[in-house]
């Protein structure tokens, strides 16, 4: 991803592989339905899902436009946007650039309108697929227990753990916050 990063102009800094993957997707090109909005769409999901950071250098126009296979112009018109949301900020100068600027907690609120806007199919299928990988972490987290994970578990799940350390939060049948939490931590 030539021109992508921190902040950093001009740096020969090479990415890791793992870092260029991640980005790929959001820089993808979008063939010949691509327009503004579906780029501009794009562009919030990879600063929503984190792909893109605060601070992160966004590729040059005439880059950007090339990598997601739209014209400079439509590359400018999705910077505006964000511009205007807050999501970017152009420099001229010394740092010259456009970079992602989201303060804290601001992913949060992203999160938020990307649900609401959400139609019934669409958050069918993200439930489908929040189950499938849910499912296939606690299969997972089940074959590493020990026959003392499996006791304190079970007894948090039938509510006899109250007052001794457990806690979480059931959300479609799991208690996701157990899951990530060493067993027996004390928690106040």
């Amino acid at each position: 991803m030539a021109g992508l990063g921190k902040s950093d102009p001009g740096s020969d800094r090479t990415w890791p592989a793992a870092y260029q993957r991640r980005l790929s997707s959001v820089f993808a090109s979008l063939g010949d339905e691509g327009r503004a909005k579906r780029v501009e769409d794009r562009m919030v999901s990879g600063i929503a899902a984190g792909s893109l950071l605060d601070g992160d250098r966004l590729p040059s126009e005439s880059e950007l436009a090339a990598s997601l296979g739209v014209a400079t112009m439509t590359a400018r018109e999705v910077l505006v946007s964000l511009r205007a949301r807050g999501l970017v900020k152009t420099t001229r100068g010394r740092e010259v650039g456009t970079f992602i600027t989201l303060p804290r907690g601001d992913r949060t609120s992203i999160l938020q309108d990307r649900l609401a806007a959400m139609s019934r199919v669409e958050l069918r299928d993200l439930a489908i697929h929040y189950m499938a990988i849910a499912s296939t972490e606690a299969e997972l987290a089940a074959n590493a227990a020990d026959e003392h994970d499996v006791v304190i578990r079970r007894q948090v799940l039938e509510g006899r753990m109250e007052g001794h350390g457990a806690r979480g939060t059931v959300v479609g049948g799991f208690l996701l916050e157990l899951a990530a939490e060493p067993v027996g931590a004390d928690h106040a």
